[in-house]
């Protein structure tokens, strides 16, 4: 190899031919991707279609010991060769896979036409490298390594002639060429066998991790399980429990406001349940009772709807004399009403309205009511609203509302037939449970 022999001249020249994976190049260093030798020690030979370089005789040797030539491929990129190119650019002659020994057998050529081609193709390589090699001497530019490339290449195509040469004489003799079945199939089955050989120590790999690791599993286990001594309870200390960030905190909060809302404002489900059994009546089914709660949320959101446009109309109707605050103390043009204040009391008194035929909870009727108490004193003393003001009609609509809201036990009152629709009206008297619910009147 390189490393051992020192190479006092090398090959000067380059190659030109462009190619990929192993470039040289004066500033970087080329090497060969079989023996890890610089490439500028031996010939070289470049791969087609991949146009990887490689020595030339490497590259061969690699070539002529594959099985068949579905196997001859690159050894950089796995590419399967269609053709060679030596290190002018000029096209090689082309090699034949001979197996792992590299050298014709007679289970790889067993036939007149493979041995006779073999047999050509041989006398062209030997008679190639013999005219490389004078070439190279008359040049004078090549270390030794260089130059016993060529005798080891020649002495190999001379073995390979000898070869030949008996198999075509065992043809002749008219051997058959299932004698030399036998050997391929030795070769074949020595190489299943060191197949199975590398995956059953794989396997054999595999299963000891695994035991090691399960071993290592079940010692933890214990240590867990283990009971703790009255001594090591005594030196533990409790560890402190870590605080709850903001987010965390937050979230909760969030989380219990929404539950509380929806709690808030679920239906009175077990107190139909409660009414119906307790009047005598048969089970109720899902759908009746989900349709008397219908109905009891329509009758109250009609009606609501009702006193907020009462309450409207009473604003609008109200003189200018509801809005005005006492007078005590003050000058005419003070307790005189501005546009803005009478506009800021009727928003006050729409919203009141509007937020009455919802399921607001009693909160928001509080704060409407507190807006109502700072609007209708037009930045005066704070006093009550007037009995037939709008004021008073914004706090009875807002009461009724909180009233409707917390009503928890169902009275035949609240249902009455009259303010609903036909619709709804002609399903509560169906006949299927009509006789479940009773009357509603």
């Amino acid at each position: 190899s390189a490393a051992a022999t020192p190479i006092s001249r090398v090959r000067q020249q380059r190659v030109p031919t462009p190619f990929r994976g192993t470039p040289l190049r004066e500033d970087a260093e080329a090497w060969c991707p079989v023996c890890l030798d610089d490439l500028a020690a031996k010939r070289v030979m470049t791969l087609q279609p991949c146009r990887h370089v490689l020595h030339r005789t490497c590259g061969l040797l690699w070539l002529e010991t594959r099985e068949d030539w579905t196997s001859a491929s690159c050894p950089m990129c796995r590419t399967r060769v269609r053709g060679m190119k030596d290190h002018k650019g000029a096209a090689m002659t082309p090699v034949i896979p001979l197996g792992s020994t590299g050298q014709p057998t007679w289970g790889y050529a067993c036939t007149p036409f493979t041995i006779n081609q073999l047999l050509r193709s041989t006398e062209l390589r030997l008679e190639e490298c013999t005219q490389q090699e004078s070439a190279a001497a008359a040049a004078g530019d090549c270390g030794p390594e260089y130059m016993r490339d060529f005798a080891e290449e020649k002495e190999r195509l001379a073995e390979r002639t000898r070869i030949l040469e008996q198999l075509r004489e065992r043809v002749v003799n008219g051997e058959d060429a299932d004698d030399g079945a036998p050997q391929v199939d030795l070769q074949r089955a020595r190489r299943l066998l060191e197949m199975l050989q590398t995956q059953e120590e794989q396997l054999r790999q595999m299963q000891q991790t695994r035991d090691r690791l399960l071993q290592e599993r079940q010692a933890a286990q214990q240590v867990q399980s283990r009971p703790v001594l009255p001594m090591q309870q005594t030196q533990q200390r409790p560890q402190p429990a870590a605080a709850p960030s903001i987010l965390h905190q937050g979230l909760m909060l969030y989380l219990q406001h929404a539950q509380e809302r929806q709690v808030q404002q679920a239906p009175p489900v077990e107190a139909v349940r409660r009414q119906v059994e307790a009047r005598g009546f048969a089970q109720p089914t899902a759908s009746s009772i989900h349709r008397r709660l219908a109905t009891e949320q329509q009758v109250q959101q009609r009606r609501a709807a009702v006193a907020a446009r009462a309450a409207r109309a009473a604003a609008v109707a109200a003189p200018v004399s509801q809005f005005a605050p006492p007078t005590v103390g003050r000058s005419p043009a003070a307790a005189r009403p501005t546009a803005s204040s009478r506009i800021r009391a009727a928003a006050v008194a729409n919203a009141a309205a509007a937020a009455a035929t919802t399921w607001a909870p009693r909160a928001l009727h509080r704060t409407l009511e507190e807006e109502l108490a700072r609007a209708l004193t037009l930045g005066g003393g704070a006093h009550e609203p007037a009995a037939g003001g709008v004021g008073r009609a914004a706090f009875e609509t807002a009461r009724a509302a909180d009233a409707a809201a917390d009503e928890s036990q169902l009275d035949d009152s609240v249902f009455d037939v009259s303010v609903l629709t036909p619709p709804v009206r002609a399903r509560i008297g169906r006949s299927d449970d009509a006789p479940m619910l009773g009357p509603i009147a």
